[in-house]
């Protein structure tokens, strides 16, 4: 819960709701805060920085991202934002961008991950 507080702090948004579960027609996703004007649904990861060749962004967080753009997309949301209150690495971020949303958190870059 801090690192939601931590995000909204960070963007300067007021919660309209926290940990909401939202319907759309690809299920259900969570969305860690939902401010005020409701047009901004912001999701939290309170972890250590990972690449995108690791677990938490291959089973996790784009799998997440997706589900929250199109359930955002269904529901007229204007902005999706990701907070990373431990930093997100340069890749990460980059990916997150490139599906259009803002990414918050300092950025560092990790050293190459060979498979």
């Amino acid at each position: 819960m801090r690192a939601v507080w931590w995000s909204m702090e960070r963007t300067r948004q007021e919660a309209s709701a926290v940990n909401v579960k939202v319907r759309f027609s690809g299920g259900e996703v969570g969305v860690d805060n939902i401010n005020k004007a409701k047009d901004t649904w912001s999701e939290v990861k309170s972890k250590v920085p990972f690449s995108t060749g690791d677990p938490a962004w291959l089973d996790e967080v784009r799998p997440q991202a997706e589900r929250l753009l199109a359930a955002a997309a269904e529901h007229g949301i204007a902005h999706v934002r990701y907070s990373f209150p431990k930093g997100v690495s340069t890749d990460v971020a980059q990916a997150l961008e490139g599906m259009g949303m803002r990414v918050d958190g300092r950025r560092v870059r990790l050293p190459e991950v060979r498979r």
